[in-house]
């Protein structure tokens, strides 16, 4: 017998990169205590179970599937272009498999949401559409709220390479309150920190805050950079150091990430963003 491999929440487990997309990519360091803190995030925000059936969209989620108890059924489909997704493909894995949750890009379940819709198509064992890597937008939610017909939800969590997941909004949220506001010009909201989490505003400017400053940060209401603490925050880049400097700040023995993102805290405690 192979006995299983010790380690401590502290060792490096993976490097991880950014994708990219506002700035060069950078290696993400990940330790086997952030992979574990994202586990049990998960587990207290869908309330998963085993024997569900699990579709990740992006492949590399599916070890969350597996880490979770989840039965895993990969997409055919080609993750670096997730537009492409042929839906007919994607509808018969979902119902020979009866599939429960859905995740992965947006690009992805919009196009498999409008072709159910054009075609009276219903998915009956789908109860949870989580995206993320995108925006969604308003049409996105009234299509799935559509389709899945009170049976299930639509979520958006909040987060980044560095530190996910960081908040969370139902479809049902924005559509009976916060889609008002998101017309009005007042951003886009992602929903309340998920436990574990504390989200805070710190003022806007361009330079590393090493250490915690409690007068730098905002109150509720006052536009900010968003920053982050919590068990699943990533504590620095791979042979980075300038990149670590900017955007961690230390508390103690605690580590804050600064996401680049500008947003608020409203009277209701949910996060708004409002641009890079």
């Amino acid at each position: 017998a192979v006995s299983p491999h010790s380690c401590t929440s502290d060792q490096l487990a993976a490097i991880l990169f950014s994708s990219g997309s506002t700035g060069p990519a950078k290696g993400v360091e990940y330790r086997h205590g952030v992979f574990a803190a994202q586990v049990q995030a998960l587990q207290q925000m869908f309330q998963f179970e085993p024997g569900q059936v699990d579709m990740p969209g992006f492949p590399l989620f599916a070890l969350f599937s597996v880490a979770l108890g989840l039965t895993c059924v990969l997409p055919d489909l080609q993750p670096s272009r997730p537009a492409s997704a042929e839906p007919t493909r994607l509808i018969r894995s979902i119902l020979d498999w009866q599939v429960n949750n859905l995740q992965g890009s947006p690009a992805i379940w919009e196009k498999l949401g409008r072709y159910c819709l054009d075609y009276g198509i219903e998915l009956p064992s789908v109860r949870r559409v989580i995206t993320f890597g995108a925006p969604i937008s308003l049409k996105f939610l009234e299509t799935w709220n559509k389709l899945l017909a009170g049976r299930g939800e639509v979520y958006t969590p909040y987060g980044a390479t560095e530190v996910l997941p960081i908040s969370l909004i139902s479809g049902q949220e924005v559509l009976g309150d916060t889609a008002e506001g998101t017309r009005a010009g007042k951003g886009t909201c992602v929903g309340r920190a998920v436990p574990g989490v504390q989200v805070r505003i710190l003022k806007v400017y361009d330079r590393p805050l090493p250490e915690w400053q409690e007068d730098e940060f905002l109150p509720p209401g006052e536009v900010g950079e968003i920053v982050v603490s919590a068990e699943q925050v990533t504590w620095a880049y791979h042979q980075d150091a300038a990149a670590t400097e900017a955007s961690k700040i230390r508390q103690g023995d605690r580590i804050w990430h600064r996401m680049g993102d500008l947003g608020y805290l409203d009277e209701k405690g949910r996060l708004w963003i409002v641009g890079r």
